[in-house]
């Protein structure tokens, strides 16, 4: 990934750079319903011009600028980017409600009981603020849908889970430092960004697994393609239904399922751990069971046949790399980067 590139996922699409319409967009969906409401009254109430020209421009100008130079600054990570301009429009919905509410007796009522709503939703939403949207886009349950909501912050929420529900095996796909995963959960881990970086041997997974899987909504499709593989590891999860949602940003999910492919990544990745050591022979016996377990990925092969030409073995090497490129070549959208890594291999070999 270039630097300064930042693939983002909003309301259902997967963009592999950031769009200038984020904030906006993102901006409903993060914003409270009271302040939605109030603030377009404000805007729309003379009297707060007439009364405080100077006032409103302080408030309007910085706040109106501020939100025109995040359209053009790549940072599509999230609300907090333009947290600043909250200030400025909060204090115009006030000075706007309290204007009107003087003015019309039944806005006064009708302010107390948007404002009671507004505490309900707070208290509502605690403490998973990060995952929070308005009950407009479905609450803070179905923030997921729309935009990327888990940084890692509920792992204390799943071992809470785990002993209220006395679970003894279980399994996670988590998004955030595989380190702190490891110390604190004890659920086995699955792949999701970040968790291959242990300096402890990664454990290899089943190709079936049974039991309760906590799923971070942050590696569901097409989302997935954001951080690594590009063909979606836990399908035959998803299909089923989720048992509950914790914090927002966790699906649990019960039962028996077939993970191939996501047992393939983790020989994937203990076998690189041996590489990295010039243990070949155990990376090469990594690297088999990986292609035996995903015989259609080229990303497999591609890293058996990068292994065994480290290991001098090139002939097997050059077989193994141009059945890659067969491979990356049925889906050239998918792996690209692939097919470019096995020729430069075959150039080498060469």
């Amino acid at each position: 990934m270039a630097f300064g590139v930042r693939p983002i996922y909003l309301l259902g699409t997967f963009y592999p750079k950031q769009q200038w319409f984020y904030f906006p967009v993102i901006f409903p969906i993060k914003t409270s319903i009271v302040l939605l409401l109030l603030l377009p009254l404000a805007l729309l109430t003379r009297k707060l011009y007439r009364k405080h020209q100077r006032a409103m421009l302080f408030l309007l100008l910085p706040s109106l600028a501020y939100f025109a130079i995040s359209l053009t600054s790549g940072l599509n990570m999230g609300i907090r980017h333009i947290l600043p301009v909250y200030p400025f429009f909060i204090i115009i919905a006030a000075a706007g409600a309290c204007s009107l509410a003087r003015k019309y007796r039944v806005f006064f009522y009708a302010l107390v009981v948007l404002l009671l709503f507004h505490a309900f939703t707070a208290i509502r939403t605690a403490p998973n603020y990060l995952a929070f949207s308005n009950d407009l886009w479905g609450g803070t349950n179905n923030t997921f849908r729309y935009e990327a909501v888990d940084w890692g912050q509920n792992l204390k929420v799943i071992d809470e889970f785990v002993k209220k529900e006395d679970i003894q095996d279980c399994w996670l796909a988590y998004f955030g430092g595989g380190e702190l995963a490891r110390v604190n959960q004890t659920c086995h881990l699955m792949p999701a960004p970040g968790w291959m970086f242990t300096e402890q041997t990664i454990e290899p997974l089943p190709s079936v697994i049974e039991g309760t899987v906590f799923l971070s909504t942050d590696i569901l499709p097409p989302r997935n393609a954001i951080f690594g593989h590009p063909v979606f590891e836990y399908e035959s999860i998803v299909k089923t239904e989720p048992v509950a949602i914790l914090g927002g940003s966790i699906l649990v999910y019960r039962g028996r399922f077939e993970i191939p492919l996501a047992a393939a990544l983790t020989y994937r990745a203990r076998g690189r751990q041996y590489r990295s050591l010039k243990r070949f022979d155990e990376a090469i016996a990594d690297g088999r069971t990986a292609v035996a377990l995903a015989p259609d990925d080229p990303l497999m092969h591609l890293f058996l046949g990068i292994t065994l030409s480290r290991a001098g073995k090139n002939d097997e090497a050059r077989q193994v790399l141009e059945a890659t490129v067969r491979l990356a070549e049925s889906n050239l959208e998918l792996f690209r980067g692939a097919q470019e890594d096995v020729l430069e291999e075959l150039r080498r070999l060469k």
